[in-house]
């Protein structure tokens, strides 16, 4: 497996809510060697160890990869302050990825637990209309990529734990609800520890 360690433009910045932000890397290298569930390793000026943020999605054909992540701390609020035209030095790609069939037979379902939203959104580009996303946040203002889902051609499903949009409560009923109707070949799940306890127990 290839990766590369090298500084790459920031094309574009946005602010998606709360401390969360999305970055877009010009890096033709690593959008041709990257898949679907692997991260990168930012590098945050005045500070050692990098920072692990997970590739959201790969655009091969313009060569860019998106990051989408959170102020965690003093390393990812730096790299935060970082605006389109700014380098960014990263290794990428990193991890093994999501394992997806080539023949996308039957329908998916992906399970999003707030940040963990961004690395699955790729998997419903690829199956769009027969893929559910099921995406789970704390409340409305921490809501993230939805309509980005949405665009894919995914069925979307938006839980707050707190009930201030979407279906009240946890990703475990509208889940439970898609497995249900049969059909399904495969779930894929990016989250918190007990989000995926749930996820496995229900699958």
């Amino acid at each position: 497996m290839s990766f590369y360690c090298s500084s790459y433009p920031i094309v574009e910045k946005k602010a998606l809510a709360g401390g969360i932000y999305s970055f877009t890397l010009k890096c033709p290298e690593v959008a041709q060697a990257a898949c679907v569930g692997q991260f990168v390793q930012i590098k945050a000026e005045g500070y050692t160890l990098r920072r692990p943020i997970s590739i959201c999605s790969i655009d091969k054909e313009n060569g860019t990869i998106r990051l989408v992540f959170e102020v965690r701390g003093k390393g990812t609020d730096k790299i935060s302050e970082l605006n389109k035209g700014d380098l960014m030095d990263v290794i990428a790609p990193l991890g093994n990825g999501f394992t997806v069939p080539a023949k996308k037979d039957g329908r998916v379902i992906v399970v999003g637990g707030g940040i963990g939203t961004p690395p699955l959104l790729d998997i419903a580009n690829m199956y769009g209309e027969n893929c559910t996303a099921i995406l789970g946040f704390r409340s409305f203002d921490k809501v993230i990529l939805d309509k980005d889902y949405a665009l894919s051609g995914a069925k979307v499903i938006v839980c707050t734990d707190d009930g201030s949009t979407g279906v009240g409560g946890t990703i475990a009923q509208p889940l439970a609800d898609e497995l249900a109707k049969g059909g399904v070949a495969a779930v894929y799940a990016c989250g918190p520890t007990p989000m995926l306890k749930a996820v496995v127990a229900a699958a």
